[in-house]
């Protein structure tokens, strides 16, 4: 979602949830999963589109061509519905993203970006689970080429 006035601000939203699994091996039990994700993200180089029409490829191809810079704020929360607790293991339990994209590379219908992302999550831990439990901090880079 976007709003005339504020064109380089962007809204997503999306619920996702299991209707129905095959049992899981063990407690012969399906978990319904859920998740909701939530970004927030500003583009800050303005450029004219190619191509308006749309959703397709052609059409996100010309958005990121036009907004060759972005920086983001995503919020996850995850369900597992009681999956870690009755398997003895760990699950993510909320997620906070912040990031962004830079295109730094661009001809004729080629581009190159870099994209830098820090998370800090939370997990839900089973009492039973003894190994090493993940970092509540991480932070990634990624190399993207489109043509």
């Amino acid at each position: 979602m976007s709003f005339p006035l504020y064109e380089n601000v962007e809204f997503n939203a999306e619920y996702m949830k299991a209707l129905r699994r095959d049992p899981v091996p063990g407690p012969d039990r399906s978990f319904l999963e859920s998740a909701l994700s939530v970004t927030a993200a500003y583009q800050l180089v303005d450029q004219e589109k190619k191509d308006t029409a749309g959703r397709n490829y052609r059409a996100r191809k010309s958005r990121r061509f036009a907004h060759p810079t972005v920086l983001a704020v995503r919020f996850e929360a995850l369900d597992d519905d009681g999956r870690a607790e009755t398997l003895g293991t760990w699950s993510v339990k909320r997620r906070l993203s912040a990031g962004g994209r830079y295109t730094f590379y661009e001809s004729g219908s080629i581009e190159a970006t870099l994209s830098l992302e820090y998370r800090r999550q939370t997990v839900r831990v089973s009492p039973l689970f003894a190994g090493p439990v993940p970092s509540a901090h991480a932070v990634y880079v990624r190399f993207g080429l489109d043509f």
